[in-house]
């Protein structure tokens, strides 16, 4: 029986959110393989003793560390442990280096770069963005080589990625979206209290200020609906206190629940209860939640963006709304009809659709 092949993956940055999730789903999936995986996470993460996965936990890599250790440092750890790669794998975005000609692979998550939106330097909320769009766009196109193929989660990131310079056939389309059919239908008695959900981390581009914007539209303009809805947000009063938001949610708490960080556990059971996921984030590769609230049959008001268009192209119970106009919003909680999916199409063609894919790939370009 022939050996297996050596996979090295570099997710030392995948510590929250939805890199973490990508990081687990990936291990799940990498466990029941042909590979031999060494995993170096930012955080400790369990497997199976004598399993096909190994991992090595390298923390805080972050800022000059993780450009030190992507171009220098892990494969000098290699190196000192005589592990012989076949092919690398980053779940961050950025290439890294090793003193081999073999294939890379980079799973590209971060949205910075693909939006034109503008970001003030000289704004402590807005200055990390600002890094991400200008500078670490940079970083990203000098860590590649000729040998590196970019994996992303859309169509539309693809086009993005080929209007920022890099080359459209090195860049590969995975969808693991498992969008199910669903009958719940949103009906409500209007003594009943309607449940929204927003699970997103308290950053300035999740757009929480449109969230109170608009409960404070429906405070002033239907206070029967007022008082009988309810959003959950899972962040917290110095969160909003660091947002600038303070006094918006101060004058509509009655009618929002700040859970903070939230396990997956209670995540599941807020999709449960809830009537909506309510989505009006603005920049996005992916748009997890979109998929999590699908798959529990939720109805969904989303942001009318390419991503979240693209995610529930095949979903029933959706609708795209502007933020621009807050009526329609308040329309549609009040009484909830679905997008006429004959108002767009999208090209929703992938080169992946499953990790055992992606690793059919890999065996295919490690072979050659």
């Amino acid at each position: 029986m022939p050996s297996r092949k050596n996979i090295v993956v570099n997710a030392v940055a995948a510590i929250h959110s939805g890199a973490l999730s990508v990081l687990n789903n990936f291990i799940e999936n990498a466990l029941k393989s042909e590979f031999n995986f060494l995993i170096y996470t930012g955080i400790p993460i369990n497997v199976p003793d004598n399993s096909n996965v190994r991992i090595i936990v390298r923390s805080k890599k972050t800022g000059l560390n993780r450009i030190y250790w992507d171009c220098y440092k892990l494969n000098r750890e290699l190196k000192l442990n005589k592990y012989v790669p076949d092919l690398l794998l980053s779940l961050q975005n950025t290439d890294f280096r090793v003193t081999r000609s073999i294939p890379h692979v980079v799973f590209f998550h971060n949205p910075f770069m693909l939006y034109d939106k503008n970001w003030n330097f000289f704004n402590k909320h807005e200055r990390t963005f600002w890094f991400y769009k200008v500078i670490y766009r940079l970083i990203v196109k000098m860590s590649l080589n000729n040998n590196s193929i970019i994996i992303v989660q859309s169509q539309w990131a693809k086009k993005a990625l080929k209007n920022r310079g890099f080359i459209e056939h090195t860049i590969k389309v995975f969808k693991d979206v498992r969008i199910t059919p669903t009958n719940r239908i949103f009906q409500k008695n209007n003594g009943q209290t309607i449940k929204l959900f927003y699970p997103a981390t308290p950053l300035v581009y999740k757009n929480h200020k449109f969230l109170f914007k608009l409960f404070n539209y429906i405070k002033e303009t239907d206070k029967s609906l007022f008082s009988r809805i309810n959003l959950s947000l899972t962040i917290t009063e110095q969160d909003l206190k660091i947002l600038g938001l303070t006094e918006s949610y101060q004058n509509v708490k009655s009618s929002v629940s700040l859970t903070g960080y939230i396990d997956s556990k209670k995540v599941k059971q807020l999709y449960e209860e809830s009537d909506f996921l309510i989505f009006p984030s603005l920049i996005e590769t992916l748009g997890l939640p979109l998929i999590e609230a699908s798959e529990y049959g939720m109805n969904i008001l989303a942001v009318n963006l390419e991503y979240a268009k693209e995610v529930l192209e095949n979903y029933k119970n959706v609708a795209f709304l502007e933020c621009e106009n807050l009526q329609k919003w308040v329309d549609r909680i009040k009484n909830f009809v679905p997008e006429n999916k004959d108002l767009y199409r999208i090209d929703n063609q992938c080169d992946f659709s499953s990790w055992p894919s992606v690793f059919g790939y890999f065996k295919e370009i490690i072979t050659k």
